[in-house]
């Protein structure tokens, strides 16, 4: 039976896990992470049923904790409801589109609500395999004057003529994948994003991975599972009083649901530090402005049109199937337990979001997202 995306439906419980080392535990992007191993033998935290699925992922488990935020209070701490965003996005790439994706699950370490991520690659103690991002790198990569300039940020060449040039740039030293295996994942990350509304898909949040083929020896590159999809369905573009009036009971959802659609078209993929550019732009030249997903979408697929299919795929979501999981995630967490835990109005919230992102979907596949 193939490992699921989202690890289990069941809160897990990940306290006793030890550390790799004290090196293993530390502060990384907006997040502090905990690299941890699963124990040898099932206990009272961890009992025999979730063991046994967790053993079928690869060694060792990262624990993140809720990105920081700099709110003094709590009640803006939106930040916090990242784990559901994440979890969602693997539920629904992975297990219900079938598609490549970080395997997720919502986990409880020391008190704290955090996601469980299972490793992307073959082993964290196998020399063989590299993660790699090349979105870090376009500045070196590609440069629409053909000399890169190191000094340049990589964030202003990061449009999709510039994506195609660094696909160009790793072939010829032998570290690119497939261009086919480029193409399509691309597409199933643009649809993705324009599904749950992904804020976030800066030149750290993709890559390839370099391993060795097992029959021949021979060094192969494949693009990774999509991962780090936790700005989505809200989190990273309303603001934080916008947001937490919406998921809370002091909130309006009608209300919030039509200033969301009124604001379609608004949406944009923000640069990670500077939210006055876009991180991926449609045209040939460093993005100037802030692009939105349909200027985006409509350039994509007139590059890529075999793209399409992965549109559509996710054009079809059937949001049943992710309130089916919402409810499990609402039995995992109590609101007595958590500030985090997923309230109704939440849930529609969501929902609504996934309706808004079906439709911008739709209108890319008739040519009308512009």
């Amino acid at each position: 039976m193939p490992t699921p995306y989202l690890i289990s439906r069941n809160l897990i419980r990940v306290s006793g896990w030890k550390p790799l080392s004290e090196e293993a535990e530390g502060f990384s992007g907006a997040c502090w992470k905990d690299l941890i191993r699963l124990p040898d033998e099932s206990d009272a935290e961890t009992p025999l049923f979730l063991h046994r699925r967790l053993r079928q992922f690869q060694q060792p488990f990262l624990f993140k904790y809720p990105a920081r935020d700099r709110a003094t209070d709590p009640k803006e701490n939106w930040k916090r409801y990242q784990i559901w965003s994440e979890a969602l996005a693997s539920f629904i790439a992975g297990d219900v589109f079938g598609w490549d994706v970080q395997r997720v699950g919502v986990a409880e370490r020391n008190g704290v609500h955090g996601t469980l991520h299972a490793f992307m690659y073959k082993s964290y103690f196998d020399d063989g395999d590299e993660v790699h991002s090349p979105g870090d790198d376009l500045s070196t990569y590609a440069s629409f004057d053909q000399e890169a300039d190191e000094n340049q940020d990589s964030q202003e060449t990061y449009t999709l003529e510039s994506l195609w040039e660094t696909h160009k740039q790793m072939n010829r030293h032998g570290k690119a994948p497939e261009l086919d295996d480029f193409q399509d994942c691309w597409a199933r990350i643009f649809a993705l994003d324009s599904l749950l509304s992904n804020t976030d898909r800066h030149g750290g949040n993709w890559g390839t991975v370099t391993g060795q083929d097992e029959r021949t020896g021979s060094s192969h590159v494949r693009m990774s599972p999509i991962f780090d999809n936790a700005s989505s369905l809200g989190l990273g573009f309303l603001t934080d009083d916008k947001f937490v009036e919406a998921v809370t009971v002091g909130g309006n959802g009608v209300s919030i649901g039509q200033d969301l659609l009124k604001a379609e078209l608004q949406l944009r993929w923000r640069k990670r530090r500077y939210h006055h550019r876009v991180q991926i732009g449609p045209l040939g030249q460093p993005p100037e402005r802030k692009y939105s997903y349909e200027e985006v979408n409509a350039e994509f697929l007139r590059l890529c049109p075999q793209g399409r299919r992965r549109f559509e795929e996710a054009a079809e979501l059937d949001i049943d199937e992710v309130r089916d999981v919402i409810h499990a995630f609402q039995q995992m967490v109590k609101p007595e337990e958590s500030a985090c835990a997923l309230t109704d109005m939440h849930s529609d919230f969501i929902c609504a979001m996934l309706e808004i992102g079906r439709e911008r979907l739709r209108e890319a596949l008739q040519g009308d997202g512009v």
